[in-house]
């Protein structure tokens, strides 16, 4: 099936950057693409309390990183307060491309799902188990699950969040990009919650959506999917990063199935 690519539509709806580097290294694999942003990323206006927890880095047994945008904004935080990241400090992440970019900037990270790339594939870790008189960091944007909090605290550790960004939906967008739009010809690529739902009602006066195609990141996501009306099946991929994306879509076209998640 993937040599009629050229027929097939992707919309991508991740925040801009992102949505650029997955469109782009889909454009290689001959795949046309939509980039449409539904969820903007932008920083903090007051620093003071990211700076006070800054400060007090090295007070935490372990600092759990949610998102690659949890990483970036953290260290342009650092370098604004001259700081560097302590290389004692136990670090994990969520996901896969998180634990990459921290490697990337010169940090170990000891903790990280071995499969499912989410809070609750990260509680599965072994060494989350008993987390007793453990002092605990969550770098995250405003908001989000508090299920990884909850959980570790119900384990025995002192949680605190370290928020470094905000998540928003995009005052302005160009709904033009719609006009030759063929729901049978496209697929919908969406990594959370608040995508789906901001996609939803972005779209809501030009066009109904949810009898394309989605591909998602978790099942969590595809069970929200279904609940919000899309069409089944869903395409479910086992992580956010662009190469499982792009590798679960040809395994889909190929055989109408979603890989072994």
């Amino acid at each position: 099936m993937t040599e009629n690519l050229g027929a097939l539509t992707l919309l991508i709806t991740r925040p801009q950057a992102q949505a650029e580097s997955l469109s782009q290294l889909a454009g290689e694999s001959g795949y046309k693409s939509i980039v449409f942003p539904v969820i903007e990323i932008k920083p903090l206006v007051d620093k003071s309390t990211i700076n006070s927890k800054i400060n007090r880095l090295n007070e935490y047994d372990l600092v759990i990183f949610i998102s690659i945008n949890a990483v970036e904004f953290t260290w342009a935080n650092l370098a604004a307060a001259k700081k560097s990241w302590p290389k004692q400090l136990k670090v994990a992440a969520v996901g896969k491309s998180t634990a990459d970019l921290l490697s990337n900037k010169g940090v170990s990270v000891k903790l990280y799902p071995e499969r499912e790339f989410s809070s609750e594939g990260l509680l599965n870790h072994a060494d989350l188990a008993d987390m007793q008189n453990q002092k605990i960091l969550i770098v995250r944007g405003v908001g989000g699950r508090d299920y990884l909090a909850r959980t570790l605290s119900e384990r025995g550790a002192a949680v605190e969040y370290l928020e470094v960004y905000r998540r928003c939906k995009p005052d302005e967008y160009d709904l033009d990009v719609f006009d030759s739009w063929q729901t049978e010809n496209s697929i919908i690529i969406c990594t959370s919650k608040e995508g789906i739902r901001n996609l939803i009602e972005m779209t809501a006066a030009k066009l109904n959506l949810k009898k394309a195609q989605l591909l998602v990141v978790s099942q969590r996501l595809v069970d929200y999917a279904l609940e919000q009306g899309f069409t089944p099946p869903i395409i479910l991929a086992n992580n956010a990063k662009n190469e499982a994306i792009l590798q679960t879509l040809n395994h889909y076209l190929n055989t109408g199935k979603n890989p072994d998640v």
